[in-house]
C-alpha cells in the first residue's frame, strides 16, 4: 500500500511539473514573438520604438508545415494597425523568417511561399463577427474559392495553390465579403 501512495505522489508531481512547463511555454512564446516583431518594426523605421505597445492576437500554423503567422496589433502615429509576421518553430523556439506587413483597417491578402509551395494567405479582424463568407477570385479565374472566418475575432486562412501556379497568375484578385444575411459588404467596410 505505501508503494502505491509513493507512486501516485510521484505521478502527481510529474504531471504538475509537465503542466507548468507547458503553460510557461505558452506564455513566453508570445513575449519572444512580440520582441522579434518590435525589433523588426524598429529596423523598418515604422514609427515604433521600444515602448510601443504591441500585442500578438493570433498565432496560426500553415497546415502540415512548421511555419506560423503571428497576427499582431500596435498603435503608431495615433493609428491602430493589424499586421502579420512569419515564423518557423525550431527546437521549441519561434524564429522570425523575414516576412512582415501591416495595414490600417483592411482585410489583407498576400502570396506566401513555404518549402517551395505557394499559398494564398488572407487575414483580418472580424469585428462584431459580421463577415460570414469571403469569396476570392483572380481575373483569369485560376484562383477561385471561398472561406468562412467563423466566430473568431481574428482569422488567418491559407489556401495551397496548384504547383503549376505562379504568383503572377494570382493577380489581379477580387475579394468580396458577405455578411451574415449573405449581402455584399462594401469593400471599404469589409473589416470595420
Amino acid at each position: 500500500m505505501p508503494k502505491r501512495g509513493i507512486v501516485l505522489v510521484a505521478i502527481a508531481i510529474l504531471l504538475f511539473l509537465n503542466l507548468n512547463s507547458l503553460s510557461l511555454a505558452q506564455t513566453t512564446s508570445p513575449n519572444t514573438i512580440e520582441k522579434q516583431i518590435r525589433e523588426e518594426l524598429i529596423r523598418m523605421e515604422a514609427n515604433v520604438n521600444s515602448s510601443t505597445k504591441l500585442k500578438v492576437v493570433k498565432l496560426a500554423k500553415v497546415p502540415h508545415k512548421n511555419y506560423y503567422t503571428a497576427l499582431f496589433k500596435f498603435r503608431a502615429d495615433s493609428l491602430n494597425y493589424l499586421g502579420e509576421a512569419s515564423f518557423r518553430k525550431q527546437d521549441g523556439e519561434f524564429k522570425y523568417v523575414g516576412e512582415l506587413g501591416y495595414a490600417i483597417n483592411t482585410l489583407s491578402e498576400s502570396p506566401l511561399t513555404v518549402d517551395n509551395e505557394l499559398y494564398y494567405m488572407i487575414y483580418s479582424e472580424n469585428i462584431g463577427k459580421k463577415i460570414k463568407t469571403i469569396y476570392v477570385t483572380s481575373l483569369n479565374k485560376q484562383l477561385e474559392y471561398s472561406i468562412h472566418p467563423g466566430k473568431e475575432k481574428y482569422f488567418v486562412h491559407y489556401k495551397k495553390l496548384p504547383s503549376n501556379m505562379r504568383e503572377k497568375d494570382m493577380y489581379p484578385v477580387t475579394v468580396t465579403c458577405y455578411d451574415q444575411d449573405n449581402k455584399v459588404i462594401p469593400s471599404s467596410k469589409c473589416v470595420r
